[in-house]
C-alpha cells in the first residue's frame, strides 16, 4: 500500500511539474486594436480610406506557432457625393508564427480564413452579402511590460464577394496582454 501511494505521489509530482513546464512555454493571449482600411481593386473604386476595429484571443505553442480567433468590424465611407457607406464584419481563425529575435522586438506572420459580412447602405436601403474571406500578414510585437506588448500589423484581407472579391489592407495598431 505505501509504495502505491508513493507511486500515485510521484506519478502527481511528475504531472504537476510537465504542466507547469507547458504552461510557462504556452501563453494565451488577448488584444484589442484598431486603424486605418485601405480598400483595393474594385472596392477601392468605389470606397473610400476607411476605420476598423479588431479583438482577438490567441494561444502560442513554445515552438513559435500560434492559433488566433479574431473579430473585425470596419466602416468605408462611398467614393461619391453619396451619403453611403460599407461595412466590414467579420471572424477570422489564424495561424500565427513568432519570429524568434534576441530582443524586445519581435516579428511575425499571420494567415487565415473566415467568414465576412460586406453591406452597403445609404440612399435609404442596403444590400449585404456574407462570404467566406481569407488573408495573410506581418506584423511586429513590441514588449510593455512582463505581460504585455504593443503590435503593428498589416494584412491583405479578401471577401469571396459576388462579382468581383471585396479586397482591403486593414492597418492595425493594437495592445495585447499575455496570460499563463
Amino acid at each position: 500500500m505505501k509504495r502505491l501511494v508513493l507511486s500515485l505521489f510521484a506519478v502527481a509530482l511528475a504531472a504537476q511539474a510537465a504542466t507547469s513546464s507547458l504552461s510557462a512555454q504556452s501563453k494565451v493571449s488577448a488584444g484589442v486594436g484598431g486603424g486605418l482600411t485601405v480598400p483595393l481593386g474594385d472596392f477601392g473604386d468605389a470606397a473610400k480610406l476607411g476605420w476598423h476595429g479588431t479583438a482577438h484571443l490567441g494561444y502560442g505553442l513554445p515552438s513559435g506557432l500560434g492559433f488566433r480567433g479574431e473579430f473585425f468590424y470596419g466602416q468605408n465611407k462611398v467614393d461619391a457625393n453619396v451619403d453611403a457607406k460599407f461595412k466590414l464584419a467579420g471572424g477570422m481563425g489564424s495561424v500565427t508564427y513568432d519570429i524568434k529575435t534576441g530582443s524586445g522586438l519581435k516579428p511575425y506572420i499571420l494567415g487565415g480564413v473566415g467568414y465576412f459580412q460586406v453591406k452597403a447602405e445609404g440612399g435609404g436601403g442596403s444590400i449585404s452579402e456574407s462570404k467566406v474571406a481569407f488573408g495573410g500578414g506581418a506584423g511586429l510585437k513590441f514588449k510593455a511590460g512582463s505581460d504585455a506588448n504593443i503590435f503593428v500589423e498589416s494584412r491583405y484581407l479578401s471577401v469571396s464577394t459576388s462579382g468581383s472579391s471585396t479586397t482591403f489592407i486593414p492597418l492595425t495598431v493594437g495592445v495585447s496582454f499575455g496570460f499563463k
